[in-house]
């Protein structure tokens, strides 16, 4: 993999946190209310539905946070199996053929493939961003990028580099238009959104491996 300090492997992390936003957009105006990365909002809500002894609506963000951890197994899974510079590649093509399934999934009679792979999805990326160069985990949502900020800003002056504070910043900001994106396509062009992620991830992945490959020889 490139290293973490170059900026194309800052612009890769970028690039899938905006995905990452996109998807949990759309798996956000799927469900109307839960999501399929930010778990703490999946904790929150199910916490809610069991103060309120809606014991009934207890099973979708359940669900939905079991679901995002097989995907962080699945991912590290992966990732111990294939080792080395071809794992980070390797986990991009496996979450584009999940986001790829999910949206013919959501198209088809068997809408609840969709939203089972979508959360699955998410668990992959967020193993996928470690592997980019994302030194946090949880890098799919912004609290991780927003306290990671405010410690930055706290040591402006002293220790903290603007570099370092800028990247925090763009990483929240790549969530945002992610979303914003998410939302958009999904009204304008339905489940084909996640179709157009999955093909960026798909040459993001072919790209890594090929760099990988190239730089082993």
């Amino acid at each position: 993999m490139i290293d973490v300090s170059t900026p194309d492997r800052k612009a890769t992390v970028l690039l899938l946190l905006a995905i990452a936003g996109c998807v949990d957009a759309v798996g956000l105006a799927e469900t109307g209310r839960y999501f399929v990365s930010f778990m703490s909002g999946n904790t929150t809500q199910m916490a809610l539905h069991l103060a309120y002894r809606d014991y009934a609506s207890v099973g979708m963000p359940l669900g939905l946070i079991a679901l995002f951890v097989a995907g962080c197994t699945i991912g590290t899974l992966i990732a111990e199996k294939v080792g080395g510079r071809l794992a980070g590649g390797m986990l991009l093509l496996v979450e584009a053929i999940v986001l790829a399934v999910a949206a013919w999934g959501f198209q088809s009679p068997w809408s609840g493939i969709g939203l089972i792979l979508l959360p699955v999805g998410m668990g992959l990326a967020n193993i996928v961003t470690l592997h980019a160069g994302s030194a946090q985990p949880g890098a799919t949502h912004a609290t991780g990028a927003l306290v990671k900020l405010g410690i930055l800003l706290a040591g402006a002056g002293r220790d903290a580099r603007a570099g370092d504070l800028g990247f925090q910043l763009a990483m929240w900001i790549a969530l945002l238009v992610g979303g914003i994106l998410g939302a958009f396509g999904r009204l304008r062009f339905g489940m084909d959104t996640l179709l157009a992620a999955a093909g960026l991830l798909l040459v993001l992945g072919v790209v890594d491996l090929l760099l990988s490959r190239r730089r082993a020889v």
